[in-house]
């Protein structure tokens, strides 16, 4: 489990075995990925920044306010407020859902 602390900036990628939280305020100036198994979640909290790609195993939660410039693509449910930024595709292998 990776955990991402409130207004960090990351200048590399994100990789994981398992979930990864980016905290409130945050960004992330490269990928962000969660590879193993059901248990591989995303969580973007709000007000954060991806500037790359978002990709989960399992599901990816974005919160209010969030920004993300890359892809997003999840094999579980993908989960987007409404007030969110997303610049580019999302897949998902299950739900999308907009909040």
């Amino acid at each position: 489990y990776v955990s991402i602390g409130e207004e960090s900036v990351v200048e590399n990628k994100i990789k994981a075995a398992d979930d990864i939280t980016l905290g409130q305020n945050a960004v992330a100036k490269g990928k962000v990925k969660a590879t193993q198994g059901s248990d591989g979640d995303v969580l973007v909290k709000q007000g954060s920044t991806v500037e790359g790609k978002v990709k989960a195993k399992g599901n990816i939660t974005v919160r209010e306010g969030v920004t993300i410039k890359g892809k997003i693509k999840a094999e579980g449910d993908v989960t987007i407020d409404n007030s969110a930024t997303i610049k580019k595709k999302v897949k998902a292998g299950g739900n999308i859902e907009y909040v």
